[in-house]
């Protein structure tokens, strides 16, 4: 699909041209090898920053699930001390003011 426009300016834009960069000169380049290079850096410059992005997400992705863990695991636990703490209450209403007690909670 790409290929056909690319072709097409390759075969209209065959004149010979001169590159200068800094101290390097280049003579009788054809202006769609130009093309096609500048095509090629643009494509792997933007390839380049999606490896950076998708870096930075997986990282992302990592401390998140290690906090996630971390919470779930004090959840555990503060489920299981509301646990004990509410026995422990059952168990002092019984101890203290037995007609209040509420056979359903034991």
């Amino acid at each position: 699909m790409f290929a056909v426009p690319v072709a097409i300016f390759a075969t209209q834009n065959t004149q010979k041209v001169t590159v200068r960069f800094m101290q390097y000169s280049y003579q009788n380049v054809p202006l769609y090898l130009i093309f096609i290079l500048i095509l090629l850096l643009g494509v792997a410059f933007t390839w380049i920053l999606h490896l950076f992005d998708a870096f930075s997400l997986s990282w992302d992705i990592h401390k998140r699930t290690k906090i996630l863990k971390e919470e779930r695991r004090k959840n555990i636990e503060l489920a299981k001390r509301l646990h004990k703490l509410e026995l422990e209450n059952a168990q002092l209403k019984a101890k203290y003011n037995p007609e209040s007690v509420d056979e359903k909670s034991l």
